[in-house]
């Protein structure tokens, strides 16, 4: 099962000013949290947070045949050079996102559906 890194986008947001005002000239930084997780997790933490029963919810379906099985950063050097590390929980991303969905789901339901297919 592959395994990605997701951080929350204020934790992002943070690292990119840190870099831009704190990073040297011309460096490359990886924000990136320590541990990569499945999709299925991420799927699992956001139905419990909806209130959905993953079971219910849900439907499996294999991998991509050229999937890789781990996207992950490696982020030492922005740790150990400027001293950031991801602060908000995946959890706490999660339970925020669902929050600010069912705070807007009447005008997100007024929003136009556009999908893109990868081939």
């Amino acid at each position: 099962m592959a395994e990605k890194s997701f951080i929350d986008a204020t934790d992002l947001a943070v690292a990119v000013h840190l870099i831009m005002t704190e990073g040297g000239l011309g460096e490359t930084y990886n924000a990136g949290t320590e541990a990569a997780v499945s999709i299925r997790h991420i799927v699992e933490v956001t139905a419990t947070a909806a209130g959905f029963d993953f079971e219910n919810f849900v439907t499996i379906a294999p991998g991509r045949a050229t999937e890789d099985t781990r996207y992950s950063l490696e982020g030492t050097k922005i740790h150990d050079e400027l001293d950031w590390r991801p602060q908000i929980s995946l959890d706490t991303s999660v339970a925020a996102m669902v929050e600010w969905a069912k705070a807007n789901l009447d005008a997100l339901k007024l929003q136009t559906q556009r999908f893109s297919l990868r081939s």
